[in-house]
């Protein structure tokens, strides 16, 4: 039976961008049933969505459970469009921005951390620019 190295992937999103976050799983799971034997690798993908049931203790949040896992993984992918997710209550950063910080963080101690960034194509904003 052969044993294969595995890397933790993280996928960051908000809402608007759920087709591209299951197009990503499933080029994952590709890659992974044509190139594990052959590469030695799997590739072990997470969301927020389909993490295991999160209890958080009296003095932690479900964020502060999803920070540690990203603290645990080795590529960190952040999926957006126009949303940047929804705000952690008493802070003014939504969770997303923790998360993309928490990533940061990681990825200056630990060099080997990947960050992988992808942007929807959206059409030119049309709104009106106010000179001042």
């Amino acid at each position: 039976m052969p044993t294969y190295q595995i890397l933790k992937i993280f996928i960051s999103s908000p809402g608007d961008v759920d087709r591209e976050r299951e197009y990503a799983e499933k080029v994952i799971a590709n890659v992974n049933e044509s190139c594990k034997d052959s590469l030695g690798l799997y590739l072990d993908c997470d969301n927020w969505k389909n993490l295991p049931a999160l209890t958080p203790t009296n003095t932690e949040t479900i964020q502060g459970m999803i920070n540690e896992y990203i603290m645990q993984c080795n590529i960190f992918l952040l999926i957006l469009n126009k949303r940047l997710g929804s705000e952690e209550p008493n802070i003014k950063k939504s969770r997303m921005e923790i998360e993309i910080d928490i990533a940061i963080k990681k990825r200056i101690e630990d060099r080997r951390f990947m960050i992988l960034s992808y942007f929807r194509n959206i059409p030119h904003d049309n709104d009106r620019v106010i000179k001042r």
